[in-house]
């Protein structure tokens, strides 16, 4: 956990941008995407100054990180991508860089001490502009490898007066089950696994849930997202387009989304961001926007 460096009093306001994208580890070059948000190059020229980052993938390295691996643990195997700039940045250095407050949970070690000159493990992250409170963390049901769940809370007040807390959830579900089941790979693991979601946070709290599903076959039929929607909103014209790139052998299939429970009045809605930026998910961009509660 990481406080913005530099505080400051949120300005009221009546919309909020949340970003949701799988990283790669280190390969999305998040240095010139938060640049290209905040000088409004992703928003049709409209910069912008508060955002929250709900990232999946990300990697930490340094004395942080144990450097010793007992015999009897088994490390994840080592990622290693590089950003189209070549600066492969760790999270910590990106919050620090960027002033942004920072909520990460490590879900596996990046490779064992002989693959590394330098400790890594990865996970999920929140980053903000604002200051994030309410941080939660939920080990889902295992498969395959360890996977959490992170969860924070932003506040802040409309423009008319009235306050507000949203909560965020950072979720990267399992993409295939072991050998053993692997025909829960079509599905019922992650619907296993969201249903744990739902129950660690099933209140009327206004929340934004996004992330990496790894859904096999799209939307409609993976079960996971037919859960969810029991339970969370999504846009009345919801994303079609494919959201990761895997190469001519694979077919390009939806696998990330956002979800919104919010207060009446408000409104939840996103897009993809039609550019890699390294990594082999695009990310997507929503936004939120603030009604009168109450009204």
């Amino acid at each position: 956990m990481m406080p913005p460096d530099s505080p400051r009093e949120i300005k009221a306001l009546d919309s909020l941008v949340i970003i949701s994208w799988n990283t790669h580890v280190g390969g999305g070059d998040l240095e010139h995407f938060i640049s290209d948000l905040r000088d409004g190059k992703l928003t049709g020229g409209e910069p912008i100054h508060d955002f929250v980052l709900l990232l999946q993938e990300v990697f930490r390295g340094g004395p942080a990180v144990p450097d010793h691996v007992p015999s009897d643990v088994r490390a994840g195997s080592y990622i290693r991508t590089t950003p189209p700039s070549g600066e492969r940045m760790d999270i910590l250095e990106t919050a620090r860089r960027h002033s942004l407050a920072l909520y990460y949970v490590p879900s596996i070690r990046n490779g064992g001490p002989s693959e590394t000159d330098i400790p890594e493990d990865r996970g999920n992250a929140i980053l903000s502009t604002m200051p994030l409170s309410s941080l939660t963390a939920l080990e889902l049901p295992y498969e395959r490898q360890r996977r959490v769940t992170i969860g924070a809370s932003i506040s802040g007040e409309t423009t008319v007066g009235i306050p507000w807390t949203i909560r965020l959830i950072n979720v990267h579900l399992e993409n295939r089950a072991r050998w053993s089941r692997w025909f829960e790979s079509f599905g019922s693991l992650r619907l296993r696994q969201v249903k744990a979601i739902v129950k660690a946070f099933h209140d009327n709290t206004p929340t934004i849930l996004g992330g990496d599903f790894n859904t096999w076959f799209g939307q409609w039929k993976e079960p996971a997202v037919s859960y969810l929607e029991q339970f969370f909103d999504r846009p009345t014209d919801p994303l079609q387009s494919s959201t990761v790139k895997l190469g001519y052998l694979f077919p390009e299939r939806m696998v990330d989304y956002l979800f919104f429970r919010l207060p009446e009045g408000w409104g939840g809605e996103y897009q993809r961001v039609d550019r890699l930026y390294g990594s082999d998910h695009y990310p997507l961009l929503g936004r939120v926007r603030t009604g009168d509660i109450g009204d």
